[in-house]
Formats: structure tokens, C-alpha cells, sequence
């Protein structure tokens, strides 16, 4: 296990709503920075990893937790945007760095990918699972559900929730005649109601370029069966291996249906290996990559910050 400094958790950013945790690196004083949201296993582990490798990451989450999922979807990217810049501006100040890394899972990866996109500070992006609008997936959905046994149990014991179906239908609906009705992408994502700027833009693959023209390391991971995985296979088709093959760009394949990395050792390891030859290849690595004797093995280092109370 690689000896990086610092982890304690103190509070910052607007009205100290976020709690940050600092991992230094063993040696040297560091020239690149990652930012890292939330706090989870792999989160945690994937910042001892970049600090062995001479990165000072800063990982941070938000202190309270919102009421419910609908409040949180739909401050997400106002909210996920502020705190990334606000624990870039900490780690500038503190450290002196001026060359980030972001890293985020779902919504909070897509938030970090349309920040790189216009702040040329950003160097490098770990995106897993990044979010994509469900009215894009919705019909990819619908159709595991109607496979999956679950589901049958639960609309057959009355304990499915109509509340969140219905809605779907109409939505459901256009997404199957899209074609013959001419209903644009840009139609359904409107019609769904979901925060637009808390998922991966249109036209992905242009602007994932002009981000490799400028020298941007982008590794994407998804679990197997994502939904995020399935949309991008079926809109580019056959250009998503050519996507792959772009220079600066990495796509990986989590071995787990979990969309929570932290949620599954294995996965967590699995990432955490994954961006520990990202960072090689990409050239970030400044000191020695000190691998952990057992990779899969949950270390007291490695588990989740405790929540901080107050």
C-alpha cells in the first residue's frame, strides 16, 4: 500500500456544504490535481491510487443530502458545477495547481465532462457511467422490465409503482414512433422533463474530439448492461469501435450490473486498475505506481469517509 499523506475531512465551498477529504502524494510536491466526487470505495481507492502516482486528489461530496431524489435531479448540474469548481479553486490555492483532473459517476460525470468542455484547465476526465437523458433509453428499459421476473412479481402483487409508470407512457410512446411521427431526440429529452445539463450532451462524439484535439484524457467505464453503454453502441453503431480506437480516448467495460462502482469490491478494483494504466498511458504519472499486494482486499484506508456531523 502506498504511504500518501492527509485524510482527514473539513468542510469548504459555498456555505461549507461540502466535505472534502485531501490525499497527498508520497514524494515531490504535486504538478496535477483530481478532483474526485463523492466518497465511496472507489472513489477513496482511486484517489490513494492517483496520489501514488504523484496526483494530489481531493475528494469531495455535498454535507446534507437533499429531501428526495426529484430535488436533487433538478439542482444537480447547477449545484454538482459549482462544487466541482469550488474544490478546483481549493486545490489552486492550496497546492498550486493548475492542471485538473475530474472525475464523477453518472450525473456527476456528466456534469464534469460539460465543465472540461469549456475550461481549458481540465486536462483529464474518469467518467463512469456517465448519465444519459432516460427518455433516450427509455424503450431499452422497458424492455428488460418486461424480461425481468422481478418486475412480473411486483405489478402482479400490486406493488409496482404506477405513480412513476404512467408518466412513462406517453414518453414510452413517442420514443416507439419517433421515426414515423419524425420526433427529434432533442423532442423527447424536452418532453421528459429531466435536467438536460445534468446528462452527456448531443453530439458526443464532436465534442469529445475537440476535447482529444486539446489534449484531453478521457476514460469512460461503464457497467455491463448500462443503459449509458447501450445508447452509445446503438446511436454510433459501427463508428462507436472507430470512437474507441480515437487517440486520448479510453472505453472500458466494468464487469458488474451494479451503476455504483462502490457498491461492488470487485468493480471498485476492477476501476481502480483501470485508471492506474489510464494515467500511465496518458502520461500523468509522475512518481512509481505502488500496486496493492491484494488488489481485491478492502483495506481500513480504503473504505468510505465517515460522514462528517454538523
Amino acid at each position: 500500500m502506498s504511504n500518501t499523506r492527509s485524510r482527514k475531512t473539513f468542510e469548504f465551498g459555498p456555505d461549507d456544504r461540502l466535505i472534502g477529504a485531501i490525499t497527498d502524494p508520497p514524494q515531490r510536491r504535486a504538478t496535477i490535481g483530481a478532483v474526485i466526487a463523492e466518497m465511496g470505495m472507489a472513489e477513496t481507492r482511486v484517489a490513494r491510487r492517483l496520489a501514488s502516482l504523484g496526483i494530489v486528489t481531493l475528494q469531495i461530496r455535498e454535507r446534507e443530502k437533499p429531501a428526495d431524489w426529484e430535488a436533487e435531479k433538478a439542482g444537480l448540474n447547477a449545484m454538482w458545477a459549482q462544487n466541482f469548481r469550488a474544490a478546483l479553486e481549493l486545490l489552486r490555492e492550496q497546492r498550486g495547481i493548475e492542471r485538473f483532473i475530474f472525475m464523477g459517476n453518472c450525473g456527476r460525470g456528466s456534469v464534469a465532462f460539460r465543465i472540461a468542455l469549456d475550461d481549458p484547465r481540465v486536462i483529464g476526465l474518469i467518467l463512469s457511467n456517465p448519465h444519459i437523458s432516460p427518455a433516450l433509453t427509455i424503450r431499452e428499459s422497458y424492455a428488460r422490465r418486461l424480461l425481468s421476473p422481478a418486475s412480473w412479481k411486483q405489478l402482479l402483487t400490486g406493488k409496482a409503482n404506477l405513480g412513476y409508470h404512467l408518466p412513462n407512457v406517453r414518453l414510452l410512446a413517442m420514443s416507439l414512433f419517433k421515426r414515423a411521427a419524425r420526433i427529434s431526440e432533442q423532442a423527447l429529452i424536452d418532453r421528459s422533463g429531466h435536467n438536460q445539463d445534468a446528462t452527456m450532451p448531443d453530439r458526443f462524439d464532436q465534442r469529445v474530439r475537440d476535447l482529444l484535439r486539446r489534449g484531453v484524457k478521457v476514460l469512460m467505464a461503464f457497467s455491463e448492461n448500462d443503459a449509458g453503454l447501450t445508447y452509445f453502441r446503438k446511436l454510433y453503431g459501427q463508428s462507436f469501435q472507430r470512437l474507441k480506437a480515437m487517440p486520448g480516448l479510453s472505453i472500458k467495460l466494468l464487469s458488474t450490473e451494479t451503476h455504483i462502482p462502490s457498491h461492488d469490491a470487485a468493480a471498485a478494483s476492477a476501476l481502480v486498475s483501470m485508471v492506474d494504466r489510464w494515467a500511465h498511458d496518458s502520461g500523468f504519472d509522475t512518481l512509481p505506481s505502488i500496486r496493492d499486494s491484494n488488489s481485491h482486499a478492502t483495506s481500513p484506508a480504503d473504505r468510505p469517509v465517515e460522514p462528517v456531523s454538523g
